[in-house]
């Protein structure tokens, strides 16, 4: 066994002060223990974007699949962010067609305009939570629409997203691996009945017709529309809360925001915002062979962690990484990962992060944090749990 460094800092991932606020930490192990080993992840961590960006590109060195190390995936598990290319190749250029051709920035628009009303609803109420009362059901709502799903039985998706969102922390905690399967069960299950009566102009109905004729085991095309599925939403219900609160607290961003007058304005300022963020804090992958990194061993079979939201604040990459920059060009950030492998809800979030901020460019309402926010215990998937916040009209 190779020599495995640990942090000069004792670093507990899902220390609530540490997911309400990472940044500082992740400053404090770039600076001093940039590669280390971590026992609860059984892995080693990647905390500086050359090291994470490297990772993610080297898929000939750090493998997505693990058949690739000798783990064996059953055929009925199987879907393409298990993959490594080429083999997902063929199902991601169906997936991507198919988006590309449902006109993303129009049905995203509506639902911000669904959005706004409900917040306008809320403009005579003393308080709301946020996370609870409106992004929740606007991310639901936009993801059935894109999907082409009927209406979801809210209570059991909540269900559904914690435990698969406490299952991306499965080497932290021993019970939530099973939360993890558990939940991805009701999902399968739910999306067997969702592909069977996909009609219509959703992405199921699209890639259904699109694979009728090529030699794709239904399961695989189901699973990954599954993890589609929990991507859009999450993305979605994450970057919310989290723009959002990002405004509240950074006024003079809601004033930059009021004098963008062009798109590309905007969307330069939406990707500043995925990288001030970064809902996804990390991302594994496994060493295919062994291999050398920062003059450490990393041996095969061994996980490799990339901290992603680390590396989006690395000031070898990034002029004034603690500040949000909206017109920071360019901005090569890991927001969504890199490669063959980037989220599969990256663009949704990027155009839903657009129509959010171009309802604050509008200026007909703004919100006002009344009580702490809370964030749900997490370490992957850095996402609030409840915003309290009041509704005011017009502009602050």
């Amino acid at each position: 066994m190779s020599y495995r460094p640990y942090p000069a800092i004792s670093w507990d991932p899902l220390n609530p002060d540490v997911i309400a606020d990472p940044f500082p930490i992740y400053k404090k192990l770039r600076t001093e223990s940039p590669i280390f080993w971590h026992e609860g992840m059984n892995a080693w961590v990647l905390t500086r974007y050359a090291d994470c960006k490297s990772m993610l590109h080297h898929s000939e060195i750090y493998a997505r699949d693990k058949r690739r190390i000798g783990i064996d995936i059953p055929p009925d598990h199987m879907q393409i962010q298990f993959q490594d290319p080429p083999e997902s190749r063929e199902l991601r250029r169906i997936l991507m067609h198919s988006l590309v051709e449902m006109d993303l920035p129009t049905i995203t628009q509506e639902c911000a305009h669904d959005l706004l009303i409900m917040a306008l609803e809320y403009s005579d109420s003393a308080q709301l939570d946020l996370m609870n009362d409106i992004a929740k059901p606007i991310a639901l709502e936009l993801t059935e629409h894109i999907m082409g799903v009927k209406e979801i039985e809210f209570d059991y998706h909540a269900q559904v997203f914690s435990g698969l969102s406490r299952g991306m922390d499965r080497n932290l905690e021993s019970r939530r691996e099973q939360d993890g399967k558990k939940a991805g069960r009701q999902l399968a299950d739910a999306m067997s009945k969702w592909y069977l009566e996909a009609t219509g102009n959703g992405l199921l109905a699209r890639v259904k017709e699109a694979t009728k004729s090529l030699e794709l085991p239904v399961p695989y095309v189901q699973n990954t529309l599954s993890a589609v599925f929990n991507a859009a939403y999450t993305d979605l219900f994450a970057a919310t809360g989290s723009v959002i609160l990002t405004l509240m607290q950074h006024p003079e961003a809601v004033s930059g925001i009021q004098r963008i007058s062009t798109e590309s304005e905007l969307r330069l300022a939406a990707n500043e915002f995925i990288r001030f963020i970064s809902p996804a804090q990390g991302i594994s992958r496994f060493a295919v062979t062994e291999t050398k990194l920062g003059g450490f061993t990393i041996e095969r079979g061994e996980q490799v962690v990339a901290l992603l939201a680390s590396a989006n604040r690395d000031p070898e990459q990034f002029d004034e990484p603690d500040q949000l920059v909206l017109n920071r060009d360019p901005n090569a950030h890991l927001g969504f990962g890199y490669g063959p492998h980037t989220c599969a809800g990256a663009e949704l979030a990027r155009i839903w992060i657009v129509a959010v901020l171009n309802m604050y460019r509008a200026g007909e309402f703004h919100l006002v944090q009344t009580s702490t926010e809370h964030y749900q215990r997490t370490a992957t998937l850095r996402c609030l749990e409840s915003l309290p916040v009041a509704v005011r009209l017009g502009t602050n």
